[in-house]
């Protein structure tokens, strides 16, 4: 009978290859005070890592519930253009993209914090639009994202590695 089980010694933990730093950041949620004091803190690292390649992963769910959504995605584009950075697509991000192609996914968007993006980005739904309200709610929503947001969001990676 073979012997398929590995001892110890044999199981080697993953590791970095030597060289290489990665800040890895997830579940933002359009809280973009706390992804500020985030970078504070990385960029004050940033200054003890030498020569090391830094690379910034940002694991998705960058919208929804917190209060500034659309601060959020600005600050991650500046910071993309600062530093070697890896955008991922989370399912909060997929679920925008799927509204704007159909505005009758709004009432279940607003499950997950999607009227608090909507106020991010100056529009103010009423709490239960009916299927006109969430048309016009979502067409002024497509207007309303900035060409270099829009283009963050059609770049998101599903995938790293």
């Amino acid at each position: 009978m073979l012997k398929l089980s590995r001892t110890k010694a044999e199981i080697r933990k993953p590791r970095l290859p030597d060289g290489i730093r990665i800040y890895a950041i997830s579940d933002i949620h359009g809280c973009a005070d706390l992804l500020q004091q985030m970078f504070t803190v990385i960029d004050r690292d940033l200054t003890t890592i030498g020569s090391m390649r830094a690379i910034h992963v940002f694991l998705g769910d960058y919208i929804d519930r917190g209060p500034d959504s659309c601060r959020t995605i600005d600050l991650l584009i500046e910071r993309g253009l600062k530093h070697e950075s890896v955008f991922l697509k989370g399912n909060h991000e997929a679920f925008l993209f799927d509204v704007l192609r159909d505005p009758s996914g709004l009432q279940d968007w607003k499950q997950y914090g999607g009227l608090q993006t909507l106020a991010s980005y100056g529009l103010q739904p009423s709490l239960n639009p009916d299927a006109a309200e969430q048309r016009k709610l979502i067409g002024q929503l497509a207007s309303t994202i900035p060409p270099r947001q829009r283009h963050f969001f059609n770049n998101l990676r599903l995938r790293f590695g």
